[in-house]
């Protein structure tokens, strides 16, 4: 099983030496958890924190570090925002502000596994889910997905395409070596 999770786009699959059994694919990635983040942070606290400075924040502190966001005043309903003030978030805040789109993605990734026959899913219990991409970059992020998918994540770093890594694990099991050559 690979998913990649980019900045705006999931890709998921179950994989064997016989093919593709079964994929799903969709536009959620590290924007979509930070669009569902700031949509939390104005209901809840009537703060729109900058979205550059959010996104720095998940990728160099993560999810569950408390975390001191600049930003404006806003109110829910309202286009306009406020005067600029910044915010004390707690790590509560972030992890309950991207559910939306974790819930999203796990419901996703869940139907295209409901596919496979029972004995097809009964064989993935043993087998961890790889995860690559850009928002694995996040620290955390991988165990509250793991949790909500109730599946063992293995994060292959670095973040590599699930395509290109598939490759390299398939030609290995089947003692292929793989030589360089110079171009010219």
């Amino acid at each position: 099983m690979v998913l990649s999770l980019s900045t705006d786009w999931f890709e998921f699959a179950v994989i064997s030496l016989a093919g593709n059994l079964v994929s799903a694919e969709g536009a959620i990635g590290l924007r979509s958890l930070c669009e569902d983040l700031r949509n939390h942070l104005v209901l809840t606290r009537g703060f729109a924190p900058e979205a550059e400075a959010l996104e720095a924040q998940l990728r160099q502190k993560g999810i569950q570090a408390p975390a001191e966001l600049p930003g404006w005043e806003a109110w829910a309903g309202h286009t306009e925002l406020g005067r600029q003030r910044s915010a004390d978030l707690r790590p509560g805040d972030l992890a309950l502000g991207m559910l939306p789109s974790l819930v999203r993605l796990a419901e996703r990734i869940k139907s295209a596994v409901r596919e496979l026959t029972r004995e097809q899913q009964s064989a993935l219990h043993s087998v961890p889910l790889h995860v690559c991409g850009h928002a694995f970059t996040v620290p955390g992020l991988d165990s509250m997905l793991a949790t909500l998918l109730g599946m063992k994540l293995q994060v292959l770093n670095p973040p590599t395409p699930p395509a290109v890594d598939g490759c390299l694990r398939v030609i290995r099991e089947l003692g292929s070596t793989v030589t360089k050559t110079k171009a010219g």
